[in-house]
């Protein structure tokens, strides 16, 4: 079982997704418990587009571990990404009630409600991702009706920027002009960045 799952591994840093989860399957037929196998697996199935092979090894590994917030959020992700909104939602919740500071499943769950056009609940959860990336972060203005949907200020280390149908203008620059904010922190905080470190140019 190990040469399969070192294998399938290798596979899967290739890009090769067919033969990866072919030598997964392989490993797992021998050693049914290997979590992490499995987990690459499900990863390698939502990669080669495979959305209901891959859910049913996550529904697996969080009947094994439900309180792991890591398999929620690629669980979540992977159901965002297949259109199953209020299926990635009820995820997310799940994984929110286990960590409920995790800044990668508050983004998540900022982008499907931005899908869903639920923009003024969207900022709610992007500005709480944000503060939690950078904990100086204060709201310092209320929600603006003007912009037809819910904005407000909230102050970063590099200002102070309007944060509003998940993106973020910096206060005093052209509306044109997105920075560090509500759209950027729910990406890079997704993918594991510090939102910080994007910068509008001067």
């Amino acid at each position: 079982p190990e040469a399969f799952a070192l294998r399938a591994e290798i596979h899967e840093a290739r890009g090769q997704w067919k033969e990866a989860d072919q030598d997964c399957s392989s490993a797992l037929q021998r050693t049914a418990d290997d979590l992490e196998t499995l987990r690459r697996r499900a990863r390698v199935r939502a990669k080669a587009a495979r959305p209901d092979e891959a859910l049913a090894d996550y529904d697996t590994l969080i009947a094994r571990d439900p309180n792991d917030a890591g398999l929620r959020l690629e669980m979540g992700g992977l159901q965002f990404m297949a259109g199953r909104l209020d299926d990635a939602l009820a995820t997310v919740a799940k994984g929110l009630e286990a960590s409920p500071r995790n800044a990668r499943l508050l983004c998540l769950r900022a982008e499907i409600r931005l899908r869903q056009e639920d923009f003024d609940t969207a900022i709610q959860d992007a500005t709480e991702a944000v503060q939690v990336l950078q904990p100086g972060t204060v709201p310092v203005g209320p929600l603006d009706a003007r912009r037809g949907v819910g904005v407000h200020t909230v102050q970063l280390p590099e200002g102070q920027f309007h944060l509003g149908r998940g993106h973020a203008v910096p206060v005093g620059r052209r509306e044109g002009r997105q920075a560090a904010g509500a759209r950027l922190g729910i990406q890079a905080a997704f993918h594991g960045v510090d939102a910080s470190q994007d910068r509008p140019p001067d």
